[in-house]
């Protein structure tokens, strides 16, 4: 069980090759534009995708609740709390 925050798009791959069941990805910051790639089924991963709704807000893009469910920092602070693991892609 690991919380995945994705950055960038710089290890997508290999962010996107280790990602089970029990994992949770949460995308931010400048790889919240992935969101909108149409070349990435996100809805066929594993794990549940989130994205942080502040970077969302400020990227000026709009998320398909199929794609992504937006999360705050709250929640994801919360997510921290409940996943064994956190690995950091950039």
């Amino acid at each position: 069980m690991a919380l995945h925050t994705l950055y960038s798009g710089h290890r997508l791959a290999d962010c996107l090759g280790t990602l089970t069941e029990q994992d949770v990805l949460l995308v931010l910051d400048q790889a919240v534009q992935l969101l909108l790639d149409s070349t990435i089924s996100w809805s066929a991963l594993p794990c549940s995708v989130l994205a942080l709704s502040e970077d969302v807000c400020i990227s000026g893009v709009q998320i398909h609740p199929s794609v992504a469910q937006l999360v705050d920092y709250d929640q994801w602070v919360a997510l921290t709390e409940t996943q064994s693991q956190q690995v950091a892609w950039y």
